[in-house]
């Protein structure tokens, strides 16, 4: 679990996972392996099934999962 204000890496889930309902989409593609700030967590339930989190790279504009990102090392 990630808090506000972590870095983390993203990483895009395999191709079997994009289709997924609340899934990756192709837009998504371009930050794949980038690092990122944590802005914003959505908890269950807050508009979202399972937790996500908004990030300072796309501002806002994605719920990523937390299976799609690491820690930044």
């Amino acid at each position: 679990m990630f808090s506000v204000g972590d870095t983390v890496k993203i990483k895009a889930p395999a191709d079997r996972a994009k289709t997924h309902r609340f899934g990756w989409m192709e837009d998504m593609d371009k930050y794949d392996g980038k690092t990122a700030t944590v802005t914003y967590v959505h908890q269950a339930g807050d508009d979202y099934e399972y937790r996500a989190y908004d990030l300072d790279i796309d501002n806002g504009e994605f719920g990523w999962m937390e299976i799609w990102l690491l820690p930044a090392t």
